[in-house]
C-alpha cells in the first residue's frame, strides 16, 4: 500500500477515534484522563509508543463495528 494512504488513514481516522473513545470510556468510568496524555504526549517515548498504539487498535475496533452495524442496518432494512 502506499505509505501516504496509510498515514493519512492513521492521523484523520483510526487516531482521533480511538483517542476520543478512550476519553469518553474513562470519563464514563469517573477516571479523568486529559486528552494530551491519551495522545501520549509526553518526553517519555515508550509512552507515546503505548498510547499510540492503544489508540490505534481501539480506533481500528471502533471503525470496523460502526461500518459492521451500518451494514447489519442496511441488510435488516432491505436496502443492502
Amino acid at each position: 500500500m502506499d505509505d501516504s494512504f496509510i498515514d493519512l488513514f492513521y492521523d484523520l481516522i483510526a487516531d482521533p477515534i480511538g483517542v476520543y473513545t478512550r476519553y469518553f470510556f474513562f470519563k464514563l468510568i469517573r477516571k479523568e484522563k486529559n486528552l494530551e496524555y491519551l495522545r501520549g504526549n509526553s518526553v517519555d517515548p515508550s509512552n507515546n509508543l503505548s498510547h499510540t498504539t492503544i489508540n490505534f487498535i481501539v480506533g481500528i475496533a471502533v471503525l470496523c463495528s460502526i461500518i459492521l452495524g451500518i451494514a447489519y442496518l442496511l441488510f435488516i432494512l432491505g436496502l443492502l
